[in-house]
């Protein structure tokens, strides 16, 4: 009876511990894609205002650091990481000119 207890006890614990990582894991991505988004809006309104637009810029070893990471491309899609490489190449699209 206590090695059943404890053999479900030790499963239960183990499904716990995944389940956490996923939500760890997904915290992880979903910050960074805001991270993303918002450098992206932070070189939109810089490059409105004249100024160089160089957020993403600085942003951009670290995208290509996280997206090298294979285990988390399944994550980043189910994120919306879509969505926000469409913000960053849309500011990148915007001509200095346009605003005049």
């Amino acid at each position: 009876m206590e090695e059943d207890e404890d053999f479900e006890n030790m499963f239960r614990s183990k499904a716990s511990r995944r389940r956490q990582q996923q939500e760890d894991t997904r915290g992880l991505v979903e910050g960074f894609i805001d991270a993303m988004t918002q450098a992206a809006k932070d070189d939109l309104d810089a490059k409105v205002a004249g100024k160089p637009a160089i957020q993403k810029l600085k942003m951009l070893p670290e995208v290509e650091r996280m997206l090298g990471r294979h285990n988390l491309h399944t994550d980043f899609l189910d994120s919306g990481i879509l969505k926000a490489f469409k913000v960053w190449n849309y500011t990148c699209s915007i001509p200095i000119w346009s605003k005049f």
